[in-house]
């Protein structure tokens, strides 16, 4: 059984359309030569200290995007 990790940003609780704390990552593959292109992590928070670069780097590591190249 995978063990469940939480990062929690505590971001500032606001009117739910509005995108001012936010957590992304975006991974590009190159589908021609089966390469990874972009891997990059970005945590946008007004709380004190979320964004440091620690936490990004921490979630940047708990979590995983990949692609079969072999099944696509």
């Amino acid at each position: 059984m995978e063990s469940i990790r939480e990062v929690c940003a505590r971001c500032p609780k606001e009117l739910p359309t509005l995108d001012l704390d936010f957590l992304n990552r975006r991974v590009f593959f190159f589908l021609e030569n089966s390469t990874r292109l972009v891997d990059k992590s970005t945590l946008v928070c007004r709380t004190k200290g979320c964004n440091a670069l620690y936490n990004v780097e921490k979630i940047h590591k708990l979590s995983k995007m990949e692609f079969d190249f072999n099944k696509f």
